[in-house]
């Protein structure tokens, strides 16, 4: 018979948390030692982390393209992680000047069958290296990234 024993699966939770929190730490720790103020990540980035990002006052845009991460890693002069570990002696790479941008493109809806109608899509706003910053590629919790 198959039997569960709730507090010893609870306890083992908790330590994975704490894990998982003490390792947060030890890296954003580092990127706020670095002085980095936007991180890009290429994928998504654990609750965890974006709190201490957060509280770190560090900008954080996930979902970044590879293409995107590419360039502005040329334009800061600074390499893609792809772990979070690498963030441990890694250099940020810096802009002169950075903002956020919201871009609207004009989008023709595709031919459809007569009397539907199809709104066009939001565009996502952007972001435009160009303000003073110290920026850092490095994933928080898995995916790749680049800081600008």
């Amino acid at each position: 018979p198959l039997e569960h024993e709730e507090s010893g699966f609870s306890s083992s939770l908790d330590s994975i948390r704490q894990q998982e929190d003490e390792h947060m730490e030890m890296i954003v720790g580092e990127m706020a030692k670095l002085k980095v103020d936007l991180l890009l990540v290429g994928g998504s980035v654990c609750y965890t982390a974006k709190e201490k990002l957060l509280k770190r006052g560090i900008a954080l845009a996930v979902g970044v393209k590879p293409s995107v991460l590419a360039r502005v890693s040329r334009c800061t002069n600074t390499p893609v992680l792809l772990s979070p570990a690498q963030v441990l002696g890694a250099m940020p790479g810096t802009c002169g000047r950075w903002r956020v941008e919201n871009v609207s493109v004009p989008v023709e809806p595709p031919s459809i069958a007569a009397g539907m109608s199809v709104l066009p899509a939001a565009v996502p706003p952007r972001v435009v290296t160009s303000g003073s910053s110290g920026l850092m590629p490095s994933p928080a919790c898995g995916g790749s990234m680049g800081i600008a």
